[in-house]
């Protein structure tokens, strides 16, 4: 019985610890958004809130690439760009290489749609990216 005394005094210590950890991770971040205004790379975001919440926390943000090619191209850049600005102001980039649109054509409503790929040529085109990135 004297373990469980001992367990709630454990419990508030690290807590207590958590409560300084956190503290310590309040640091202001860059302010990515800020950033990527100063260069055109967004014009307007959907919420206030975003601006504070990166400032506030490292966020994980993704960017998704179609595999319409075997390899990334001229179009993917701005992608990537925008992924390093937020990895560089403290946030975790991520990049998928997406199959699905590929399967389904190209649903932006241009008069010509992209070609459906098979799934031989949708693997080829993910393995040919992959070994760009």
């Amino acid at each position: 019985m004297a373990g469980r005394g001992a367990e709630p005094a454990q419990q508030a210590i690290s807590k207590e610890e958590q409560q300084q950890q956190q503290q310590q991770q309040q640091v202001e971040l860059p302010d990515v958004v800020a950033v990527l205004r100063e260069r055109g790379l967004i014009q307007e975001v959907t919420s206030d809130e975003l601006q504070q919440q990166a400032r506030a926390t490292s966020l994980a943000v993704y960017c998704g690439f179609d595999p319409t090619a075997d390899s990334l191209h001229l179009g993917n850049l701005l992608g990537i760009i925008v992924l390093s600005w937020f990895q560089r102001c403290g946030h975790q980039p991520v990049a998928l290489l997406g199959g699905a649109t590929g399967r389904v054509g190209d649903p932006s409503g241009r008069s010509t749609e992209r070609p459906v790929l098979s799934e031989d040529e949708i693997e080829h085109n993910v393995s040919g990216d992959e070994q760009t990135s």
